[in-house]
C-alpha cells in the first residue's frame, strides 16, 4: 500500500517536469521524472531534448549553450548532482546510467587566450547506448564512450573509448573487454 507522502512525491516530480518542458528549446517526452532543484535550460537556439522514461536525480544540472544540442535517449537514468553542459553538442545513449556527481562538457577555455576572453575549445561528446558512467567520472570534449561499456569511478575520458570496454584512470584506459551481450 503507498502511502500518502510516496503519491506526494510523484505529484511533485510531475509537477517539475510540466515547469521545465514550458521553458524555451526544452523538449521532455513521456514517463520523465525529475528530483528536486534539477536546473535544465537552453540559451537562444541551444535545445535540450529528454526521451521517454528519462530519471533525473536530485540537484543535476543540463545546459545547452547558444546554439548547443544536449540530446538523452529513452530509458537513460541520471544520477544526483550531475552537470551536463553543452557549448555543441553531447549526445546521451538509450538505456545508459550516470551515476551521482559525473560531469560532462564538450568544451574548455582555450590555454592560449586569456580566460577572461572567453574563447574556448569545443568538440562534440557521444555517450552510447548502454554505458554506464561511475561515480564522479567526467568527460570532457574529445571523450566518447561507445555502446555496452563501462567508465570507472573518478576516471577522466578524453579520448574515445571502444564498444563493450571497461575504462578507468587518470586519463581513463581501457582496463579490459567486457563479455555483454
Amino acid at each position: 500500500m503507498r502511502s500518502p507522502r510516496d503519491t506526494w512525491y510523484k505529484v511533485l516530480a510531475r509537477l517539475r517536469v510540466r515547469r521545465a518542458a514550458r521553458r524555451p528549446g526544452v523538449t521532455i517526452g513521456t514517463g520523465v521524472r525529475f528530483g528536486a532543484k534539477v536546473g535544465l535550460g537552453a540559451g537562444p537556439g541551444g535545445r535540450v531534448m529528454l526521451g521517454d522514461r528519462v530519471e533525473i536525480g536530485s540537484g543535476t544540472i543540463v545546459l545547452a549553450l547558444e546554439g548547443a544540442v544536449v540530446t538523452v535517449g529513452d530509458d537513460v537514468f541520471i544520477s544526483g548532482a550531475c552537470l551536463i553542459v553543452a557549448a555543441e553538442s553531447i549526445s546521451i545513449g538509450a538505456e545508459s546510467m550516470v551515476a551521482e556527481m559525473v560531469t560532462i562538457r564538450d568544451h574548455d577555455h582555450d590555454p592560449d587566450a586569456p580566460p577572461r576572453t572567453g574563447r574556448r575549445l569545443q568538440a562534440p561528446v557521444t555517450i552510447g547506448e548502454r554505458c554506464w558512467l561511475g561515480s564522479k567520472s567526467s568527460i570532457v570534449r574529445g571523450g566518447s564512450v561507445a555502446d555496452d561499456s563501462v567508465i570507472g569511478a573518478h576516471a577522466l575520458v578524453n579520448r574515445p573509448i571502444p564498444p563493450k570496454s571497461l575504462a578507468a584512470g587518470v586519463p581513463a584506459r581501457v582496463v579490459r573487454a567486457l563479455r555483454r551481450p
